[in-house]
Parts: structure tokens; sequence; C-alpha cells
């Protein structure tokens, strides 16, 4: 039985225009037509069904971060989910241990470029949807701003968090403002951010500057393992030991003018036998290749499982915001809904709670659903043609809470927003910017009074699964963290120093610390000198000098000015963070 259009009222809803029959094998469309050619029960009024709004899913430009094993998963959803332009890149290439969990990759395809053989697989094997799928072998920070710009949604797999950070800070610097410093929600481009560690994972969804970004939830990672190198060098005892050793010590000494790379399999190998051999010496089983793998990559082995589980959650987010054809409280504030329940006044604050089973806890705050909908203009709109979020008056409002920033040691300076404070434009600015203005210890006390939510306190855009003694999920709403360096444009970091007793060695470690920031290396100039940077070799010798300096020495010697504003560099930002320094004053005697 074939499909029929109907332009009646006939179907389970009202103003259906599609109803369904018999799966057919020669419509390759079937689900898509039977998702994007009905009126849906629970669609916000944003959404139009019709054969339009497939060829809006088809049009729309997806760029996929990473082809490894979330990676494969996400490029096969988007195919079978009706997304025909898909661009692909990743800098690694296939290694034999990728074959069990990375389908798209064959034994035949040892050594090549992951990014260009996934192209090919999903081209071949998907030609009957005509799915376009370009890839891009190299790194991400090698790509320009107008790389990124042509695509409307992106979706990233990536295992590393130096790697999230950066295509994290990217997507918000893309954000344009007008002339009144407000951000243009048009030029915003979601980035939908996902991980797989064993049988747990998480899917999230970042819309730059209306919900939180990976920096606000940088705090929750643990930090990476590490062991003391006297223990490896002494009495090791395990073999983790043994190949931290090799990598560390061997390494250096063999080969003292080039770096290891965790990415080649020639290093990996004489990394696996070394190992190997200093562990017989001790007497320590269980060096394998694959821990060796796992321990210079800090690698958690991957579940199949688990990945396709993820790349389903990051795809069903995708599909719905190229065509809004399902609306739930996760995207009731992205759809422009009236978010306040009539049970409650808007004005009362939402409380905050901690979602169980979960580290990422400390800025999860509880929601509700709406209770009322009131149709706005359609969001379709823009030189992009994919959807514009659109802020709720909450949506500045909801702060971390007092665990999380308890350890903030750095401030904001509050500037005028001409001068880098990003507002929203659109429905809600003058409420956000009113959020801004009450200090962060005020706000947290507001949030953490008990009592019912009242409202919606944002886009639910957090979703955890545990999959270790069951099946569980939990969405929630990962607040912003009002002293981010990348979403809060809140101006400069601040900090107080004593200027007698601080070298410029001392502030860049102070800055390497500090958690907030968590930079690995930075660099730091003035408006009228470079005091220091990690690259290249030749110009890091030359002002290494200034390290030992102190910063009295540096501001008597005019290199800088208390109160200016300094940028710092880093490999974890691909912008400068700005910094401004204050003075101690001397106590009185």
């Amino acid at each position: 039985m074939k499909m029929s259009e109907t332009k009646g009222t006939q179907g389970c809803h009202p103003g259906s225009v599609y109803r369904v029959g018999v799966q057919s094998d020669a419509d390759p469309d079937y689900h898509m037509n039977c998702l994007l050619r009905r009126q849906q029960a629970f669609a916000p009024p944003q959404f139009e069904p019709g054969a339009e709004t497939i060829e809006r899913l088809r049009d729309t430009h997806v760029l996929v971060v990473g082809a490894g094993g979330l990676g494969c998963e996400v490029l096969k959803c988007l195919c079978l989910s009706g997304f025909r332009r898909l661009d692909v890149i990743d800098m690694d290439t296939i290694h034999v241990t990728n074959l069990h969990r990375q389908f798209l990759f064959r034994e035949k395809h040892v050594g090549r470029p992951k990014a260009q053989v996934a192209a090919e697989a999903l081209n071949a094997q998907y030609a009957h949807l005509r799915v376009h799928v370009t890839g891009h072998v190299g790194r991400l920070e090698e790509k320009d701003e107008a790389f990124y710009r042509q695509f409307q949604i992106i979706v990233a797999g990536l295992d590393s968090v130096e790697a999230r950070r950066w295509l994290n800070a990217t997507v918000h610097s893309l954000a344009e403002t007008d002339q009144n410093g407000d951000v243009e929600l048009q030029s915003c481009i979601p980035l939908l951010d996902g991980g797989s560690e064993g049988l747990k994972g998480q899917a999230r969804c970042i819309f730059p500057f209306v919900t939180s970004c990976f920096e606000c939830s940088l705090q929750s990672f643990p930090p990476q393992t590490s062991y003391p190198l006297c223990t490896l060098a002494e009495t090791p005892r395990l073999p983790e030991h043994c190949i931290e050793y090799a990598m560390i010590v061997l390494w250096t000494q063999q080969f003292p003018d080039r770096e290891f790379d965790g990415d080649n399999p020639e290093h990996l190998q004489w990394l696996y036998e070394r190992a190997k051999q200093r562990a017989e010496t001790f007497g320590i089983q269980g060096v394998t290749y694959r821990l060796t793998l796992g321990v210079t990559k800090r690698i958690i082995p991957a579940v199949a499982s688990t990945n396709a589980i993820i790349a389903a959650m990051l795809v069903e987010e995708a599909l719905k915001i190229a065509t809004f054809c399902v609306c739930s409280s996760h995207d009731a504030r992205i759809a422009g809904i009236d978010t306040h329940s009539s049970s409650a006044p808007p004005s009362s604050s939402p409380p905050s709670s901690s979602p169980s089973s979960s580290s990422s806890s400390a800025h999860a705050s509880t929601s509700g659903r709406s209770s009322e909908r009131k149709k706005l203009d359609s969001p379709f709109h823009g030189d992009r043609g994919h959807v514009t979020p659109l802020p709720s008056p909450s949506a500045s409002s909801v702060s971390c809470d007092d665990a999380s920033s308890a350890s903030l040691s750095h401030d904001r300076d509050e500037e005028p927003p001409q001068e880098g404070q990003k507002r929203l434009r659109g429905r809600g600015a003058a409420a956000n910017a009113e959020g801004t203005e009450e200090a962060p210890g005020e706000t947290r006390r507001e949030e953490s009074s008990e009592g019912p939510p009242s409202e919606l306190s944002g886009v639910q855009n957090y979703i955890m699964y545990m999959g270790e003694t069951g099946v569980y999920t939990h969405t929630f709403e990962y607040a912003k963290n009002p002293d981010c360096v990348v979403c809060s444009g809140r101006g400069a970091v601040k900090k107080v120093v004593d200027p007698d007793e601080t070298s410029l060695q001392d502030l860049l470690e102070l800055l390497s610390q500090d958690p907030a920031l968590n930079l690995k290396g930075p660099g730091i100039s003035s408006a009228t000198a470079v005091l220091f940077l990690q690259k290249p070799p030749q110009l890091r010798q030359q002002l290494e000098t200034n390290l030992r300096k102190s910063l009295r020495e540096l501001a008597d010697s005019g290199m800088l000015k208390e109160g200016e504003e300094l940028l710092v560099t880093d490999v974890a930002l691909p912008s400068t963070l700005r910094l401004r320094l204050f003075f101690e004053k001397p106590a009185s005697v």
C-alpha cells in the first residue's frame, strides 16, 4: 500500500497532511515523511509540516568533528535521518585497534586518514540517499573562521578536553554583534557535544551565549592521572609505571630533539617494546599494546553500544534544531515558547538541585514543563537558513552553586556592554542585562532557597547516560558559570597580587593553577611589550629573562601598568584572554 497525501483533517491529529501507509522499500524517505509531513502532538508552533521542512533538513550543512567510535555512529545516524550535506574532520589515521568499534573502517584501510575513509564509505553505502560527505584531514586549529561559518550545526565527538575547549571557544567567537554590542543570534552556530567513557556517556546542546558552554563545566573534569617520577624510576609496581617511564625518560634520552606523538604508530610501537623490556626487568606482568595506547592517550576503553546511544542522542537534537519537529522542555526556551508556569508567579527564583549519580552536578538546576505556549514568529530566518535560538527572560539568571564556585579566585570587571559584555539581542535581552548586575554570591543564595520550582530555569541542555548496572538517563540544565572566560562576556579577569613578591613566573603559574582557567602554557603581553611567549623557541629564550623579574620591576621599566588590560594567550583557547592586575597596597606602619 502506498502512502497518500490528504488535505483534510484525517488521521489522529487535526490538520494532518500525510497519511501513513505500509512501508515500501522503494521509498527511502518513509520515516522522514511520517515525522515531518504531518502535524505532531509535541511540536512547537514554529513547526510547519510539509515538503519544505524536509528540504530544509536536506540543505542543513553539518560538520562532524572526530571520526572515531562516536563520530562514525554520528555520521551514520545523520545520513539515515535525512541530512545530506555532511563534512567530517579528523587528524588521525586508522589503526588496527580501531576496527572492532569504528565500523566504517576495514583492515585494508589501516594507515589511511580516518576522515577520508569515512567520507568514502558513507558516500558509497548511502548513495541511494544522495548523501554527500566531505572529509577533511588535519587539526581543528588549522581551519580558519570561514571554514566553520559555512555550517549550520556542529557535532563534536572528541576524546580530548583541550580540543573540546578550543572548539567551544571558537564557536562562541564566531557569534557576531551589532553596533550596540548585542549578540546577533542568527550568527550563532549550535554545538552538540558528546562523549563516552566505558558504559557511561553524555550529550549536551550548546547555543552560544544562550546556554552554558563547555568551559562552564570544565571544573567537573577530573585531573589526568600522573605518577611521581621517583616511583617510575626506582620502584615501578604497575605496568602503567613502566609505560610512563619509557615515555617520559627513555624517549627523551633516545630522541632529545623529537617530541613523542601519541598518534604515531611507530612511536607507540617503540614505546611498547621499551616498556615491555622494563617490565620484564622488574618482573611486572600486563604490559600490552592496548594498555600502552591507553596510558599515552589517557584512554578508557570505548564500548560500541554506548557510542550508539550517545550518537542517537546527538543526532536527535540536530534533527530537532533543523526542523522543530518535536519540542519538549529540553528546547522550549530555544523554540521561543513562554516558559512560565501558570501555577506560580514568574518573579520567583528557581531553586537549584544536584542531579544524582553525576560529578557534573555542580551546575545543575531543576526545571518543570511549560503549561502555556505562545506562538512567535518563525525562527527560520536569516541568511544562514537555520534556526535562531530565542532566549528566555531567565537565560542568565542561573549561576553555579557554592560548591563549584567557592574555588574561583578571580573576579570580573563590570564593563559597559559596548566594551565587551555580550548581550542577547531579542526577547528577554533586558532581563539578561539585569541578571548580570547581581553579585554572584547573591544570585547563588537566592537560587539555593528551598521550595518547588516556579518556572523553567532554562534549557535542559545536558543528558547523562549510565549503563553499568542498568539503563538510566537523566536530563537537566547545566547552568552557566557567571565567571566563564568564554561565554560570560563580563569583562577581563581581575587579579590582585603583591607586585614586590610576585614575579612574572609566579603570575603565569597562578594562571595555570586557576581551576576556572586551566591554562596549559600561557604567554602574556601588554600594550607596550611582549612579556613572555612559549613559542617559537628562539623568542621564548629571548624573553625568559622577564620570568625572574618581579611585577614591580616590570612596571618600573614601563613594560606594564597597574590596571591596564594584559592579553594572555594559551594553546587551549583560540582567542586571547584579557587580564587586569591590581597591586596590593602596602600595609601602613
